[in-house]
């Protein structure tokens, strides 16, 4: 009886009856990034039902986060972004399961994270992320709700779906691009943020009731020009071979891959590697630490001698996020030893 009370309005709907709402009941969903786009995603698949929500992300709260992530207080800076949503949506609905995962999904853990899901909603802002969450869901046959922002613009759009096109059908990789624009360097509108999450929630409650028009094609809105553009790319079978194949990959050990560098590790680790290169890309010198700094040799490390590939490589930028895409490049091109610094040099100075 309370639930009924609690869905009465979407019970009303039509098509919308009891059996479509124990289907809801009994699916789950699994939300990477908990940051604008999630605090938009979240609350309304909790609030409409459904049965079982996981939410993947590492990072804490800051200040500058509570202009679009309304799920977070003043009084939670600092805190995990998945433990303190999963809280608000336990708070919002005590008859849905809700596990938040305070960690960052990678090549170790994604298999099987994605594998424990009906959908996965792709709500982060790292272009590695996003390849990698295509990929395991491409091997595994799981849709994915994609959506992204940028300044006042945002796109979405369900992906490998029913034999639909899949991330890697919209962007093909391109291993030379090794920055993307995101909010915390480029700015964004948090009102821009809500409604393409919102959207994303909508099309979750599509895939699962299967009732609605599930949109596979690219929607592009543009609300500052009052304008909406859809692109539309049919499934391809090379991009779908190559997600495959990465996949597979995965499953064989490879001593090349990026290394997490903690903030505060940053000292012992200058110590550590006296003759390190570093790669910094923000635009200014690092003054806090005594480190022999190698300037960004553009898109291209070939510029660098052979030699140098077997030195250690830290890559630093100012929010840690162009630093991971630009860690990937330099492991394809041949560097056994590359850093990420988490969080960039900000968190550096802030802590």
């Amino acid at each position: 009886m309370k639930k009924r009370e609690r869905y009465k309005r979407q019970l009303l709907l039509p098509e919308w009856n009891e059996e479509v709402q124990k289907k809801l009941d009994q699916s789950s969903v699994l939300v990477v990034g908990a940051g604008g786009l999630g605090a938009a995603t979240l609350p309304y698949i909790a609030a409409a039902g459904l049965g079982h929500t996981g939410i993947v992300d590492h990072d804490h709260i800051s200040r500058s986060n509570l202009q679009r992530q309304i799920l977070f207080k003043e009084s939670e800076i600092g805190s995990n972004k998945a433990e303190r949503a999963a809280q608000f949506l336990q708070d919002l609905n005590p008859d849905v399961l809700v596990k938040p995962y305070p960690f960052r999904l990678t090549e170790e853990n994604a298999d099987d994270l994605i594998s424990q899901y009906n959908v996965v909603v792709d709500c982060t802002d790292s272009i590695p992320v996003r390849y990698l969450i295509n990929d395991v869901c491409v091997s595994q046959e799981k849709p994915i709700v994609f959506g992204a922002i940028h300044r006042y613009e945002g796109q979405f759009a369900v992906l490998n779906y029913r034999g639909g096109p899949t991330y890697r059908c919209f962007f093909p990789e391109n291993k030379g691009r090794i920055t993307s624009p995101n909010c915390e360097e480029e700015g964004v509108l948090g009102s821009i943020a809500g409604l393409i999450g919102l959207y994303q929630a909508t099309e979750v409650l599509k895939i699962l009731t299967e009732l609605g028009e599930v949109s596979t094609s690219l929607t592009i809105i543009q609300p500052w020009k009052n304008e909406t553009f859809k692109m539309y790319k049919e499934r391809n079978d090379r991009q779908v071979e190559i997600a495959r194949n990465n996949s597979s990959k995965r499953s064989r050990p490879d001593e090349r891959k990026v290394r997490l560098l903690q903030t505060k590790e940053l000292m012992d680790w200058a110590s550590d590697y006296p003759h390190a290169l570093v790669v910094n890309m923000t635009g200014g010198p690092i003054r806090e630490v005594n480190l022999s700094q190698l300037e960004f040799p553009g898109s291209n490390p070939d510029q660098l001698y052979m030699e140098d590939r077997e030195r250690a490589l830290l890559v630093v930028c100012s929010h840690g996020i162009n630093s991971r895409s630009a860690s990937e490049y330099f492991i394809e091109k041949g560097f056994n030893k590359v850093f990420h610094l988490e969080g960039g040099i900000q968190k550096f100075r802030e802590e």
